[in-house]
């Protein structure tokens, strides 16, 4: 395991983790402040909460697909602009600003424009992508086991205009997302909204399914309630 022994190298720029390694743990490498690439072998199963925190010049990353949850990764990280996932990924939680909305998995990673949730992924929980304010695109790998997607997801995200919510999805919320137009929601039966607070946006949801969403907890969008063409 690779523990915090890196914490606040400002000078370290690349690194190779040895094959050997299995987990990185709490902030391994946070506040390198020069760390511009970094190698996870695909033996990685576990990376800890903060491991490239403030990583500001940390521009890509491929995480490995035996690791199933992911805890407050990246934030600040502002020059991150793509993270991809190792094909068959087994990732199943992604969490993030669950006590604050400052720590979120994503939060201020202002280079950020689009990213591919593996289809594995579960639960989207907590301020995930906080402020990432040119995310444009969000989607979702097909065949995607989403169930919840809870707790200010998308809060701030002023480049995020329309979304596609799979349709294995049961529970949704969003905050603040000022210039979102367009949703488009699959699932026949309509998720739970725990939270919402978008407005001047067009839900679109299964045309078998409309009169459903306009007499559940969507209700009170009656008049944004349009079917899928």
């Amino acid at each position: 395991m690779i523990g915090c022994k890196y914490y606040g190298c400002s000078s370290l720029k690349n690194i190779d983790i040895p094959d050997k390694v299995t987990e990185i743990g709490d902030s391994a490498f946070r506040r390198c402040s020069s760390l511009m690439s970094i190698n996870i072998p695909k033996e990685v199963t576990e990376i800890g909460r903060q491991a490239f925190g403030s990583c500001v010049s940390l521009t890509s990353i491929n995480i490995p697909k035996r690791v199933t949850r992911l805890e407050d990764l990246f934030s600040n990280c502002s020059s991150l602009r793509s993270v991809t996932f190792e094909k068959g990924s087994q990732l199943k939680y992604i969490f993030g600003g669950l006590y604050s909305s400052y720590d979120g998995m994503f939060c201020n990673c202002e280079a950020l424009t689009s990213i591919e949730i593996p289809a594995s992924v579960e639960m989207i929980k907590g301020c995930i992508f906080n402020n990432c304010s040119s995310l444009r695109s969000v989607t979702f790998e097909k065949g995607s086991q989403l169930k919840y997607m809870v707790e200010g997801v998308f809060c701030d995200c002023e480049a995020l205009t329309s979304i596609e919510i799979p349709a294995s999805v049961e529970m949704i919320d969003m905050y603040y997302c000022i210039n979102l137009a367009n949703i488009y929601c699959y699932p026949s039966i309509p998720p739970i909204l725990n939270d919402f607070r978008c407005k001047n946006f067009v839900l679109y949801v299964p045309s078998q399914s409309l009169e459903a969403y306009k007499n559940s907890s969507w209700s009170e969008y009656y008049s944004s309630i349009k079917t899928i063409q």
